[in-house]
């Protein structure tokens, strides 16, 4: 034993000599791990009650097993400091001292820097791609100011000769949509994004992604999209849904590198106990995205590691991007399956669970419990003049009542004066002086039943910096339409996402 703790003294891993479940030996790199000022400070405690309680039995076990002389493979989960922290490590357990003297020798191996190596790569592959991206956004940009630019004064040339130019203004509200979604799609990309989830059409997600799923792919990889017309709903996290999109396209486009073809299929699909695919997709309704590539395809070896974040190899794509996308579906109550062969290409399923319909009795008593336009009154602040000019000029075209406010102290004042009147608040997130999350605090202390509905052209990542919203407050993202305001302000005033 002497021998075996001169050798653990120099290890950067963490060693643990344990009998009977409780700790007789422990070197400086258990210390450290642990938080512990001193060995002497380890031993003797019982080494299971350092292990969460949801794994205490399984450890126990394990214990219990390598004292029998069995030997398992390593065993990840998190470890109790002395301090009351956790710290994510690697265990292996295997017996010491023979059926006479039964004792336990446990090795931990710190995570924590693992991890942080795992994140950075992940932030690299990320950057890689949006590098990928960043000629082909141009490009799109391009055309899309080309469109409203030509358009532009082609509606002047016509408004000068007294014509009405409903040509040109269509195909500028048609290109400044596709430049809004654009924007939203590498804002959802380039950020870490909080689940905002809500009632989505996968259609309308594949739809929208196809320019920026192009320009990842290349133009030797050919996109065949297959829309299912009369596709259900799912409740989830669109920016999620589009970036899982895009890492599975990332990896089928590493798999080709030759060229081929991608299709993107959507179907709907109701399991039953006996799905053939595998045990991890409950029985139900679901939606079905299907991602499938022509490149070179995976063995069955290499698709038992295949979600695994540090796993990767010279010839296949599963990586990061995999994990970071079974990640996603699970998030979103969904799962992800795979089929793959050598030489005969990937594919990969995402079932995400059907959204639950309301009846019509349901959406009539919504729409009589929000009440008619005309008998909700707004207040509308931003510090952008243009922006109150158009949100309430489009309000108003809608019936409601609206009072307008280019501060937040301005909006506060008129809340105290019509406190009776204003159902709704609408505010701009990022205002100078006092913020949108700010101002719907303030005001929920004047109006407590006050709604609010706020507005944002920022990532998530860069909302957060001004507070948390409010439980019940909704956000809308600029550029938005007539048609998503209005669906938003009815949303907020039913107490309820569009």
């Amino acid at each position: 034993m002497e021998e075996t703790r001169r050798f653990a003294e120099f290890l950067t891993d963490g060693v643990i000599l344990a009998r009977g479940g409780r700790i007789e030996y422990a070197n400086p790199s258990s210390c450290r791990m642990l938080e512990a000022a001193l060995p002497e400070d380890l031993v003797g405690r019982d080494l299971c009650e350092m292990v969460p309680a949801g794994r205490r039995e399984l450890f126990k076990t394990g214990l219990e097993r390598a004292a029998s002389g069995f030997s398992d493979g390593p065993v990840t989960f998190d470890l109790i400091t002395v301090l009351g922290n956790n710290v994510a490590v690697e265990s292996r357990c295997t017996g010491y001292g023979g059926e006479d003297d039964p004792a336990v020798l446990v090795v931990w191996r710190d995570l924590q820097d693992r991890r942080r190596l795992e994140e950075q790569l992940f932030r690299s592959r990320k950057m890689d791609t949006i590098g990928r991206l960043a000629v082909g956004v141009a490009h799109e940009f391009g055309n899309l100011l080309t469109v409203i630019q030509g358009n532009v004064d082609k509606a002047l040339e016509r408004r000068a000769r007294g014509d009405v130019p409903v040509e040109e203004l269509q195909a500028i509200h048609g290109a400044m949509r596709s430049a809004g979604a654009l924007t939203g799609q590498l804002q959802a990309f380039g950020a870490k994004q909080a689940s905002a989830t809500r009632t989505v059409n996968c259609n309308s997600l594949v739809f929208s992604m196809d320019s920026i799923l192009r320009r990842i792919i290349g133009e030797d990889v050919h996109l065949v999209p297959l829309y299912r017309k009369d596709l259900w709903n799912v409740r989830a996290d669109p920016a999620q849904i589009e970036q899982i999109l895009m890492n599975l396209a990332v990896n089928a486009r590493e798999a080709m590198p030759r060229g081929g073809m991608l299709s993107l299929e959507t179907s709907n699909r109701t399991v039953t106990a006996a799905l053939e695919e595998g045990p991890e997709v409950e029985a139900g309704d679901y939606v079905v995205l299907e991602i499938a590539d022509t490149g070179c395809g995976m063995s069955p070896e290499v698709r038992k590691h295949l979600y695994e974040p540090y796993f990767t190899t010279k010839e296949h794509r599963a990586g990061l991007g995999l994990s970071t996308a079974y990640g996603m579906v699970v998030q979103n109550g969904g799962r992800i399956l795979c089929r793959s062969e050598p030489g005969r290409g990937t594919a990969f399923l995402v079932f995400l669970p059907r959204a639950q319909e309301l009846s019509p009795a349901d959406r009539s008593a919504q729409t009589e419990a929000a009440g008619t336009p005309d008998a909700r009154s707004i207040l509308v602040v931003d510090d952008e003049e243009s922006v109150v000019g158009i949100v309430s000029t489009m309000l108003r075209d809608e019936g409601f009542e609206v009072f307008c406010a280019g501060t937040a102290e301005e909006a506060l004042t008129v809340l105290r004066e019509r406190t009776a009147s204003v159902r709704l608040l609408i505010a701009d997130v990022v205002m100078p002086v006092l913020n949108g999350i700010e101002l719907s605090r303030r005001a929920a202390e004047i109006s407590p039943g006050l709604k609010v509905l706020l507005l944002s052209g920022y990532a998530e990542q860069t909302i957060e910096r001004y507070g948390s919203l409010r439980k019940g407050d909704l956000l809308l993202r600029k550029p938005f339409s007539m048609a998503d305001l209005s669906a938003a302000v009815r949303g907020a005033l039913q107490g309820s996402p569009p």
